[in-house]
């Protein structure tokens, strides 16, 4: 009798749940509960209703309690998983997800969601084995060729993903969301009028899909058509007007047509949406120094906000953003305007820290940062950095390291799991190329034909903080030569190679057997790519790409380019370990290294180490220069530099102060190249060698290496 009235009331439940009827289903449920309280089912549907009511505290109890009256039943281990996972609580989805394919193994449902949990946790190559599982089970799922098309372009494998997309649409030919993934990949692959077609295609599928109009004006806008990309992303505004990267998008395009006021007014726009927002800021101010000379009033842009704390984050972004450009008064300004409303607000701080220290007013910034902390009870990774950079300013050494652990504290805490998945995947890379290049491979390689008017384009490489950003200053002053800036276009060749060659394999053991035609192929992509993006044609001027980590690749650009030149930026390693701890790095796959200073040491090792083994070929046409003989003569070192590129000298290289600071500098470095050049770093380890004590031993074999006192 028990038995049926639990039977009719679970019955009941479903149904009522079923039809939204959630109230009433709950009661059901709780009823049949009444009749046994450790009923699996019955605690699985309620927990589930729970959460989809929004009491999950409750809803994740009755679940964990049905996993332990019914461990045997996958679908609660299923259901589990499957709210973890919308919590992104990815690691404990997964457990869930194996628990449920462990009780019935070829449950394609289990299988593709535990294929996404692990595409969502970065675990892609985990992933794609789990999407190719739940569509060898089931093939018929859109969704899960969508995963596992995402999961192949995570990957770098491009035409895989055009396939797996391809096979969405097949099974849906209305899926306008998978169209702008294949436009997408289109760009990637360097094919935009392939893109143009798959955007239209999605616009014309779903007329009220604004992202299909946004990346359509985004596809117009990388192939530098200007007039087409504003039409698109006019579209994309009518469908969505205030979607704020539409707006941002939008008035770059309107920069580039030099209407700058029509730009500024959707960087309004998009500004009343975040108010504060550090990139619109930046652009923001940008223009109305283009449009009103370096004397333009930027307060309004703060002002604007009305409620006094969305006021004190805009003041601050927008000192932020001063500060970052080296105007540093208005940045002051700003700052304290921000401090007026909130004394206690964190960036505000932040930044006064930062120009107090660069006044050399050290000790008001080590004052105000330590007194803020006590009353917020703890900074963040920033705060905690220029903390550290003051106290190392006067002196205090231990308390200045101790403020940079903290600092590393705060972005491991941020990143969780993810940091150590992302060392390992950077350092596989670092061997890969290691195990991969060899000299003698090397020196088979032909020199691809090409236009005689073409120069070759120079690669310029170093372990960071090694003092790149300084010497780009200097390489894009000479009136033959622009610098890219730090991009990834180099990265992007790699990683699409096997889909612009239609071939299968990975790189770099794809690049084994090449013909000249092929290798032609990537050399053009890369040149069209590079020009599309600094605008510069690159049989013109000469192009230097500067990217520190490069110097991983070049066994790739070996490969592409056999004779280029590169420039190899070198540094004493304890200080560049030691700078490297020091810097608040926004955190990739080789920054997740810097964490600990041991981490650090063990990345610039592995890396030089190639380096080395790189150097040993001398085939690659490359020099070494060494940051402190460019501290110590610094036209010596640049002539003889210049004189290996085969250029002029150019007295202007050394005036590149004035040009630095008419640039908007990305990099850590941007206070330090806007500054005379100075010699107070150079040996700074030496004040950390206790705290440095662990790390020492393992760059001991490059400071003899480079030519460094070990003393």
């Amino acid at each position: 009798m028990q038995n049926a009235v639990l039977n009719q009331s679970l019955s009941a439940a479903v149904r009522l749940h079923q039809a939204g009827r959630l109230r009433e289903a709950e009661q059901e449920y709780r009823r049949a509960l009444g009749q046994n309280p450790r009923h699996g089912e019955a605690l699985r549907l309620l927990g589930l209703l729970l959460c989809q009511a929004g009491k999950t505290d409750e809803g994740m109890r009755l679940l964990h309690k049905a996993v332990k009256a019914a461990k045997q039943n996958p679908n609660i281990h299923l259901s589990l998983a499957e709210v973890l996972t919308g919590q992104r609580k990815f690691r404990d989805a997964i457990a869930s997800y194996r628990k449920a394919i462990g009780l019935v193994p070829d449950n394609s449902l289990a299988w593709g969601g535990l294929a996404f949990a692990l595409l969502h946790s970065g675990r892609v190559i985990e992933a794609i084995k789990a999407f190719r599982k739940a569509l060898s089970l089931d093939s018929s799922h859109a969704d899960l060729h969508v995963g596992l098309g995402n999961a192949l372009r995570q990957y770098g494998d491009l035409a895989g993903a055009m396939e797996a997309y391809g096979q969405a649409v097949v099974l849906r030919p209305d899926y306008a969301e998978v169209y702008t993934n294949l436009g997408n990949v289109a760009i990637e692959l360097g094919d935009l009028d392939q893109a143009v077609g798959h955007h239209r295609r999605a616009a014309e599928l779903k007329p009220d899909l604004a992202q299909a109009y946004h990346n359509l004006g985004g596809t117009y806008h990388t192939a530098r058509d200007y007039v087409k990309a504003e039409a698109a992303f006019s579209e994309a505004l009518k469908r969505d007007p205030d979607n704020f990267d539409t707006l941002i998008a939008l008035g770059a395009v309107l920069k580039e047509l030099g209407r700058l006021e029509e730009s500024l007014e959707c960087l309004r726009r998009a500004y009343a949406l975040r108010p504060g927002d550090p990139g619109c800021t930046t652009q923001m101010v940008l223009i109305m120094r283009q449009t009103e000379g370096s004397d333009a009033d930027v307060k309004p842009i703060a002002d604007a906000v009305v409620e006094p704390p969305q006021r004190a984050d805009a003041f601050a972004a927008l000192a932020s953003s001063l500060e970052t450009m080296n105007s540093l008064e208005d940045a002051g300004e700003a700052a304290q305007e921000a401090l007026a409303i909130n004394g206690d607000h964190l960036l505000a701080n932040v930044v006064a820290a930062r120009l107090e220290r660069r006044s050399g007013e050290a000790a008001a910034a080590r004052d105000r940062l330590r007194d803020l902390g006590k009353r917020i009870e703890a900074l963040d990774a920033a705060g905690y950095t220029v903390l550290g950079q003051a106290h190392d300013r006067l002196g205090e050494y231990d308390e200045a390291f101790d403020a940079f652990a903290q600092a590393k504290q705060c972005t491991r805490h941020d990143l969780g799991n993810e940091a150590s998945l992302r060392q390992d995947t950077f350092l596989d890379h670092v061997r890969t190329f290691r195990t991969w290049y060899n000299a003698e491979k090397a020196a088979d390689w032909q020199e691809p034909t090409t236009s005689p008017d073409q120069p070759k384009p120079i690669f310029f490489v170093g372990f960071p903080r090694s003092g790149t950003t300084l010497f780009e200053q200097m390489l894009d002053s000479h009136s033959n030569l622009v610098t890219t800036g730090e991009t990834q276009i180099l990265g992007r060749l790699q990683l699409i190679t096997p889909s612009l060659l239609k071939r299968t394999g990975q790189s770099p053991q794809i690049l084994d057997d090449l013909d000249a035609t092929e290798v032609a192929a990537l050399g053009r992509w890369y040149l069209d790519e590079v020009a599309r993006h600094s605008g510069v044609e690159t049989t013109k001027m000469r192009v230097v790409d500067k990217m520190p980590l490069n110097i991983v690749e070049l066994g790739f650009v070996r490969r592409i380019f056999p004779s280029t030149p590169v420039i190899v930026a070198l540094r004493d390693p304890r200080d560049v370990i030691l700078s490297c701890f020091m810097q608040n790095f926004r955190v990739n796959q080789a920054m997740a290294h810097f964490l600990s200073i041991e981490g650090t040491a063990r990345l610039y090792a592995a890396v030089m180490e190639l380096w080395l083994h790189y150097r040993s070929d001398a085939g690659l046409n490359a020099i070494e220069y060494r940051y402190e003989d460019l501290v110590a003569d610094t036209e010596g070192t640049a002539r003889r530099v210049f004189e290996f590129l085969g250029e002029p000298w150019d007295e202007s290289v050394l005036q590149y102060q004035s040009r630095a600071s008419e640039h908007f500098v990305s990099t850590p470095s941007y206070a330090d190249v806007s500054a005379p050049i100075y010699d107070r770093s150079i040996g700074r380890w030496r004040n950390y060698a206790r705290q440095l004590a662990p790390a020492l031993p393992i760059v001991a074999p490059f400071v003899r290496e480079f030519g460094y006192s070990e003393e």
